[in-house]
């Protein structure tokens, strides 16, 4: 699972995780300028949920 390597380990503080900006134009997400994912790898890799449902880190460390 791409989240599970060393250069994404700063998700797995809240703080960090919860500070994510869509990318402008949508082709993206990023936390700064060395972390990011593309809008491919969210689409082809990305888990859907409920727009209310609100999306923990443990989401996403299980999801795969």
């Amino acid at each position: 699972m791409i989240l599970s390597l060393e250069r994404f380990r700063l998700l797995q503080q809240e703080a960090f995780f919860k500070s994510v900006k869509v990318d402008p134009g949508g082709y993206g997400v990023s936390w700064n300028d060395e972390m990011d994912l593309s809008e491919y790898e969210l689409w082809n890799n990305g888990i859907a949920f409920e727009q209310s449902k609100t999306l923990s880190k443990e989401d996403v460390a299980t999801s795969h």
